[in-house]
């Protein structure tokens, strides 16, 4: 079995990428990608960590798109690290991302929340700086009884102390990581919040026809009919169909390494179909 989307301390994950590998071994996972948020600065820790144990490493990221309606997330993988067109990229998102944690903060003590960075900042294990950090300090001052009411309330979309950040075009995001000699994967498809299988289905085409090369089909909030709608689709338009639990830790614990909420299994075949995309790039 395999799990290809995973986070760690590098963004805002609980475990760093060398405990993430030793994880997964215990999971008995054969292979993992780790998607962190905005950085590929776990994969050189992970990579060591994941050779000393005989586990094969995926490299991964993972950026948050332009989006009307609902959250757009793209997953790349085997991505050259040296890449300067991606890491231009990267570098423009956690300057936004650096430019929107003070506007979210503001927000909350405007709202009677007295937070500060440091205390945002205590929370994380690296550089990325997140909204989930956010969600962890407000936990922790008692404003809130779990992170996932944080962003219902606060830190979501539809938030009181939501603040915009600049994110490229899902266009800009394919060619940066196709530039990186990687594969473009549409994440979490639920958070497009489609209201019909219509909606969903043509929103996925105007993807595909910009260079996508696969959709996250197996993930923990995905329903049975969901879950055929994405299946369906990607056999129709040719992309690949991947799996992956979202593991942040202890920040989410519902949700375990390898099998989401209990019932997700996603074999190695999964992987091998597609590297099989990736050589035919």
């Amino acid at each position: 079995m395999i799990d290809l989307h995973t986070h760690t301390t590098a963004s805002d994950g609980s475990h760093s990428p060398a405990e993430l590998m030793h994880l997964a071994r215990d999971a008995r996972l054969e292979a993992i990608a780790v998607t962190d948020h905005d950085t590929l600065a776990g994969l050189d820790e992970a990579q060591s960590a994941a050779q000393a144990l005989d586990l094969e490493l995926v490299p991964g990221v993972e950026l948050a798109c332009h989006c009307q309606v609902g959250t757009l997330h793209m997953l790349g993988y085997f991505l050259d690290p040296h890449n300067q067109t991606f890491n231009n990229l990267l570098s423009d998102m956690i300057a936004s991302r650096a430019q929107r944690n003070p506007q979210i903060i503001a927000k909350l003590n405007d709202l009677g929340y007295e937070l500060t960075m440091d205390d945002v900042c205590a929370q994380a294990g690296g550089p990325i700086i997140s909204r989930l950090h956010i969600a962890q300090a407000m936990l922790e001052k008692g404003y809130v009884r779990s992170t996932d009411e944080a962003f219902g309330r606060f830190l979501g979309d539809t938030g009181s102390a939501y603040a915009q950040r600049t994110e490229p075009d899902p266009a800009e995001a394919i060619d940066a990581i196709h530039s990186a000699g990687g594969l473009a994967v549409v994440a979490h498809p639920v958070h497009l919040r489609a209201k019909s299988e219509l909606e969903l289905t043509t929103r996925l085409k105007l993807l595909a026809d910009v260079g996508l090369d696969g959709i996250e089909v197996w993930y923990p909030e995905h329903n049975a009919v969901l879950t055929d709608q994405l299946w369906r689709f990607c056999r129709k338009a040719g992309l690949a169909a991947i799996g992956g639990s979202d593991f942040h830790g202890s920040v989410r614990p519902h949700i375990s390494l390898g099998i989401g909420r209990g019932g997700m299994n996603i074999p190695i075949e999964i992987l091998h179909r597609l590297k099989e995309r990736l050589n035919r790039r």
